[in-house]
């Protein structure tokens, strides 16, 4: 396939069902270039998993915010990466990969997204990073904007083990059942006697926002060894027929081959 004679944009990658235009795109001119220099404009992506035969799910996240990756992984490692590697630089754990494809049986697909003006207002798409976070919470969690400011600093300065010491809590034993007496939901949150303490508002973010052991607030995914991932944006939950359907397009990621020595390690 011959490379474009312009700058690849989300409708080259709806017509062809494919990201080879853009990696064909890449290879005939400089790798170090910016993303700039290849799309028309920015593309933003999200990882789904769903059931085989299940449609395109109808929001971006079950939850009231999203994390998406930018248009400089988009260019980058969505080109290079094989699945299972790009899902751990996205920040996924093994544990994780291991029960969505080899328990759950799910499909694992791209969702890329543009922008635009109509819905931007609605959608804002931040840096992950703390000041991101805080702006997002001001527009999804307005009653909860008031403790975030107030104990930023200490969240900030301070990793979720320390947090979890104070609240004599492992957050993630809350993660698996979201209904259950220990998450963290907005309406508890609020509901807390005020003012709400640093460790209840990180307790919040984790749970709520998924701001979890790995977030540092500096804007970049980490993986689970603690090395550094993808930049990563975090923005307001949106259906995502709203984006229209010329704005988004879903991919296969493709085979999530995990390593024999992951996988027999994931299965004990």
């Amino acid at each position: 396939m011959a490379a474009p004679t312009r700058k690849v944009t989300l409708s080259d990658i709806q017509e062809t069902r494919s990201l080879d235009i853009l990696r064909n795109y890449r290879s005939s001119i400089n790798y170090a270039v910016k993303w700039e220099d290849m799309l028309s404009e920015p593309l933003y992506g999200r990882v789904c998993n769903t059931l085989p035969g299940t449609p395109v799910p109808s929001k971006l996240s079950l939850r009231r915010t999203a994390f998406v990756f930018g248009p400089e992984t988009v260019c980058s490692a969505l080109l290079i990466l094989k699945p299972y590697e790009l899902l751990k630089q996205l920040g996924y754990e093994s544990d994780y990969i291991y029960l969505k494809t080899c328990k759950q049986k799910r499909n694992f697909s791209l969702l890329l997204f543009r922008q635009k003006k109509a819905i931007k207002s609605k959608m804002p798409i931040e840096p992950a990073t703390w000041s991101g976070v805080t702006e997002t919470v001001r527009r999804c969690y307005p009653l909860a904007i008031e403790a975030v400011l107030n104990n930023l600093e200490e969240m900030k300065q301070n990793s979720c083990e320390y947090f979890e010491n104070q609240a004599e809590l492992k957050f993630n034993e809350a993660l698996k059942d979201t209904s259950g007496p220990l998450f963290m939901t907005y309406k508890k949150f609020v509901a807390l006697d005020k003012p709400q303490t640093a460790w209840q508002t990180r307790f919040f973010l984790y749970c709520e926002l998924r701001l979890l052991e790995v977030y540092s607030g500096d804007g970049y995914t980490k993986t689970e060894d603690g090395n550094l991932g993808l930049k990563e944006y975090i923005c307001p939950n949106i259906d995502i027929e709203e984006l229209g359907s010329k704005n988004y397009i879903l991919l296969p990621l493709g085979d999530v081959q995990i390593p024999h020595e992951v996988a027999e390690k994931c299965s004990q």
